[in-house]
């Protein structure tokens, strides 16, 4: 029999396992919450197995996508089982957010590529402002162009690119102004509005409104029901104008004074 990569358990990360199978998180940092249940013997099919094997690794696969749903909150789980590559019986477990690169199409579809269209609202007529929304990969570079500028000036220290685990499976913004990314937002999955930034030499809430509003637009696509914001009290003002409601005296994730801001969707 040649070498069969299930079979040898080297480098897995393994959430939890008994006599017959074992459910790992898949190595593919690009595939956030995806998780897989293997069968520990080297069986290709699911018919092979016994009733009773059939009946446990059923069990096992159903307690897998609660532990799942619990953990990361998705929209909808995917569950896959092929072996075409390596013909060991084992499900992949599958996470899914209407706001990751794929939606509503399987994570082995292409991702499509995003499109940059003219800013219909630039605050220069006669300029070439452009606006994105799309996924992290094709993103990311623009992204984490414009976080780094920020915190540079913030003097904050760098890590990781400012990069976190929500970034791939949410939507990004990026406006570009004479071919230079200037500003940038991104839309989680849960309908969290994160990561708002403007360059300090273009400063100016109208590119922050440009952002606001097209996210908002991003979440009526993918069928959110509402989007949310922190910011501090003092900007209220401004958030309610934009049709947000304060829904907190204090955000949970900081200690500052930082307020929750609520817009229904279909309102």
């Amino acid at each position: 029999m040649k070498s069969c990569e299930l079979c040898e358990m080297k480098t897995e990360n393994i959430v939890w396992q008994d006599k017959l199978c074992r459910l790992i998180i898949a190595k593919d940092k690009n595939l956030y919450g995806v998780h897989r249940i293997i069968w520990n013997d080297h069986v290709s099919e699911l018919s092979f197995l016994s009733k009773i094997n059939r009946f446990h690794l059923f069990t096992q696969l159903i307690e897998a996508e609660k532990y799942i749903l619990k953990k990361f909150q998705p929209h909808k789980i995917n569950i896959a089982s092929f072996g075409n590559m390596v013909p060991h019986l084992h499900w992949h477990i599958i996470p899914r957010w209407k706001t990751d690169p794929w939606w509503p199409n399987t994570i082995w579809n292409d991702i499509q590529m995003p499109q940059w269209s003219t800013l219909a609202n630039s605050l220069d007529p006669s300029s070439s402002d452009l606006i994105c929304i799309g996924d992290w990969n094709n993103l990311k570079s623009y992204v984490q162009s414009i976080r780094n500028s920020e915190f540079a000036v913030e003097k904050k220290s760098c890590t990781n690119n400012y990069e976190d685990e929500l970034d791939f499976i949410s939507r990004h913004i990026v406006i570009k102004v004479k071919n230079k990314p200037i500003a940038t937002g991104k839309l989680h999955p849960s309908g969290k509005i994160d990561k708002i930034i403007v360059l300090e030499n273009y400063k100016h809430r109208e590119y922050e409104r440009l952002i606001l509003k097209k996210i908002i637009t991003e979440a009526k696509i993918k069928k959110l029901t509402k989007v949310f914001i922190h910011r501090k009290a003092s900007e209220g003002d401004y958030y309610k104008q934009e049709g947000f409601v304060n829904q907190s005296t204090e955000s949970n994730e900081t200690n500052q004074n930082y307020h929750t801001f609520i817009k229904n969707i279909y309102n």
